[in-house]
């Protein structure tokens, strides 16, 4: 139970819910590429891209051919994992005690908010309206938590205990851990309408410090290869979608460089001067990415630019 909320408070997170995230269908897309955006490097690290690709397609495969069987009940917030086909008896075990664990279906949704029902007629058309989106996002989450879950299950050598291991730390550094217990203690301490969607923010860096302390500074030259092996799959695939605005430092470098060269009069615009130099596609390309060449732009959505960002939504 979390102390540090108040029913005025979780009726705030809400409504900043409804303007930054739960009305946009682009967020909704956008999330539901996690497994494959952050899971999948991570595990590509140890089993290779090829096999962990593999891996997380074969379990998005069995996840929705068990969704098809009872579209109006998922799409209304239901989920038995005792019925998922092509699954056996120990995955099935591992993905109830994933459950169990809170890493199945607790992720955002803690930070949305909560807009109670007092029996008025806005009250119960502002729950009825935060409670279908607030579902569509849990089942979001669902399907990210089971495919990876699944699929590092799948991945991981040895008896059942060292998978369920396995796909537990996947699922908790890549898709994180949101309840209270699991947030620094300074995060606890603040009102939660300073520290909504910080959590997921600190998530990603913590996965990306983990990654490169691993890469130089673990003892296990093996283990050094594994997270130098996730790094560079991450990042690159990152770059690859989101271009130079999606990497994980560019923020801080573009503060920095706009601090040095700008002025009052005419402020310096790091991306304005990368198009400067070069023909217009080609820096599209390189900025943003290749959906954004395509006409798609994900840089900031896909990204993990403002990962180490202090005021990312500034």
């Amino acid at each position: 139970y979390d102390l540090n909320t108040s029913e005025l408070a979780d009726k705030a997170l809400q409504f900043t819910s409804f303007w930054t995230l739960l009305t946009s269908p682009r967020y909704f897309i956008l999330n539901a590429t996690q497994t494959y955006m952050v899971s999948l490097p991570v595990m590509a690290g140890r089993h290779g891209y090829t096999n962990a690709a593999a891996a997380v397609n074969s379990a998005y495969r069995d996840l929705f051919s068990t969704i098809k069987e009872d579209v109006p009940g998922f799409a209304k917030g239901a989920f038995d994992i005792s019925k998922m086909k092509n699954v056996s008896k120990t995955e099935r075990e591992a993905l109830e005690e994933l459950r169990k664990q809170a890493l199945i279906d607790m992720g955002l949704n803690y930070e949305l908010g909560y807009w109670e029902n007092t029996g008025g007629a806005v009250s119960s058309s502002l729950y009825k309206l935060g409670h279908n989106l607030r579902t569509v996002s849990r089942q979001i989450e669902v399907v990210n938590r089971v495919s990876a879950g699944l699929a590092a299950y799948r991945l991981a050598q040895g008896p059942h205990a060292a998978k369920l291991q396995y796909a537990t730390e996947i699922l908790a550094r890549t898709h994180g851990d949101y309840s209270p217990t699991n947030a620094p203690r300074l995060l606890n301490m603040l009102p939660r309408l300073i520290t909504q969607f910080r959590k997921y923010q600190m998530i990603q860096a913590s996965l990306l410090v983990r990654l490169m302390n691993d890469a130089y500074a673990n003892e296990s030259v093996a283990e050094r290869r594994v997270a130098r092996h996730s790094l560079g799959y991450m990042l690159g695939q990152t770059t690859l979608v989101t271009g130079l605005m999606g990497l994980p430092v560019i923020m801080p470098v573009m503060y920095m460089l706009n601090a040095m060269f700008g002025d009052d009069d005419e402020p310096y615009d790091t991306e304005r001067e990368l198009r400067s130099y070069l023909p217009e596609e080609l820096a599209n390309l390189l900025a943003r990415g290749v959906p954004a060449h395509l006409g798609g732009d994900g840089s900031q959505s896909l990204g993990m630019g403002n990962v180490f960002n202090p005021l990312p939504y500034s």
